[in-house]
């Protein structure tokens, strides 16, 4: 079997998150139809909350370290350094949460604070161990770790569900998820905690600084229609919205990919001069993420209110405008990210941290003048104005450092099959009302079949890496 680094990465975490969306989305559907909207919109605010804590506890070292580690100096000491402190962050966040626990009312009266504690450390802890491997280029194994935390998260949380424990249960998955992840990373874990010095530590915080910063004002961005549509309006809004944005996910699949096997080549490359070959790999990266984005938004604007329907239930059909906004703003979220990562990975946090700043600012403001006025869909529309500035600002900045291009006779075939693809699913809706899931599930194939086929057949670029990727892991490929 012959196949590149990042290629071979890729294919691991692209494998790894269809696998575990489809187990996810099946997992959805059924704590929908049985605990309904409101319990999830219960774990989607707590999730919400442990995500903005979270960072608290890591204080942008995990960054830092994945930065300093994966350029190749003194790996145990940086290790050393961003477990020791890592640490003593954990330990004084949970005593102030302990301390301010009056404060959050919801939480407690629902049983969700000690679980919420309970997700922080171990979180914690599986961030130490996951940052050691991950700078270590083991991404594969990182993978792995991964496709079993989610799994047994899922499992946990059917299970709990079933025998009626609702939100607790659910939170209680979460939890047991990231110790089976644990146990993974650990055993694979390479770097020793040893002995470190100052320049570690300030090795570590001349980079931490801005990358806890900006992943607070990410996780606001990412969080804040969350946490404002269950303060202006409720629950049970809260988990139509999350449940339809977890959906759009599927936008991302190959991006995801992407970015988590590029990021520790990129800072190589920098740190070796190799500036056109960051610029052909990102131009490469686009195309391949958006061979997924774009034609899964293209579906959804089709079919997005009949899938709700179906999937999860009448109620969830009424997001079905909300979804269609979300998976555009998962369009943009492909550039964003991927120049944003370029930009970490040249270490440049700065413009990164503004960049983010601007979308965070946005995001929130829309979101306190649509919330109350659009509900979801302000909401949503909120995170699109947001997404789109703060992608602009990360493009602009990076496109003084590196040359920024996309392959756009790729783009433009993608563009083309996705339209044609769409075209074919409005067809099959008029010849075939949707008045079942298998009819549903039906147009969703056909609208796949059209789409691959009409792409491999106009983009020779990508018929050529799909050939090449086949052979090496050792599927026949015609022609």
């Amino acid at each position: 079997m012959e196949i590149g680094p990042v290629r071979r990465q890729s294919l691991i975490v692209f494998g790894s998150s269809i696998g575990v969306t489809v187990i996810g989305f099946f997992a959805t559907i059924y704590i929908a139809h049985v605990a309904g909207a409101a319990a999830l919109g219960g774990l989607y605010l707590l999730l919400a909350y442990t995500g903005i804590i979270g960072l608290f506890t890591d204080g942008g070292v995990g960054s830092a370290a994945v930065q300093r580690i994966s350029e190749g100096t003194e790996q145990d000491g940086y290790f050393s350094a961003h477990a020791a402190i890592r640490t003593v962050l954990l330990v004084v966040t949970v005593t102030l949460l302990f301390a301010a626990r009056p404060l959050f009312v919801d939480l407690d009266q629902a049983g969700l604070f000690p679980w919420m504690i309970v997700i922080l450390v171990v979180s914690a802890a599986s961030g130490i161990v996951s940052t050691g491997v991950y700078a270590s280029g083991k991404v594969g194994i990182l993978q792995v770790a991964d496709f079993l935390n989610n799994l047994v998260r899922i499992l946990v949380q059917v299970l709990a569900v079933s025998m009626g424990y609702s939100v607790a249960g659910l939170a209680g998955g979460i939890a047991a998820g990231l110790a089976a992840g644990l146990v993974v990373n650990i055993k694979f874990l390479h770097l020793h905690l040893t002995r470190f010095e100052r320049p570690h530590i300030r090795g570590l915080f001349a980079f931490s600084g801005y990358s806890f910063v900006i992943g607070l004002t990410a996780t606001l961005m990412g969080y804040a229609d969350t946490i404002l549509i269950g303060y202006f309006l409720s629950n049970t809004e809260v988990g139509l919205y999350r449940t339809a944005f977890q959906l759009t996910s599927l936008a991302l699949f190959s991006m995801i990919a992407i970015r988590t096997s590029l990021y520790p080549k990129v800072a190589l490359w920098w740190k070796g001069g190799e500036r056109a070959l960051i610029g052909t790999s990102l131009s490469k990266s686009f195309s391949f993420s958006l061979a997924l984005a774009v034609p899964a938004a293209t579906g959804a604007w089709v079919l997005g209110g009949p899938l709700l329907y179906f999937l999860y239930g009448s109620p969830f059909a009424v997001a079905g405008t909300a979804m269609a906004i979300l998976f555009a703003v998962q369009i943009i979220v492909v550039f964003l990210t991927l120049e944003t990562m370029c930009l970490l990975a040249l270490d440049q946090p700065g413009p990164v941290f503004w960049c983010t700043v601007i979308g965070a600012v946005t995001t929130i403001a829309l979101d306190f003048l649509l919330i109350p006025a659009y509900g979801i869909e302000g909401a949503a529309l909120s995170l699109l104005f947001g997404t789109l500035f703060s992608s602009i600002a990360v493009h602009r900045r990076l496109a003084a450092l590196i040359r920024v291009a996309v392959e756009a006779r790729t783009i433009l075939s993608i563009v083309g099959a996705a339209a044609i693809m769409a075209c074919s699913v409005a067809v099959y809706r008029f010849l075939v009302p949707l008045t079942t899931v298998f009819l549903t599930i039906g147009a969703v194939a056909v609208g796949m079949i059209v789409y691959t086929v009409l792409l491999l057949g106009f983009d020779r670029t990508i018929r050529e890496e799909v050939r090449e990727l086949a052979h090496g892991v050792g599927i026949p490929w015609i022609g």
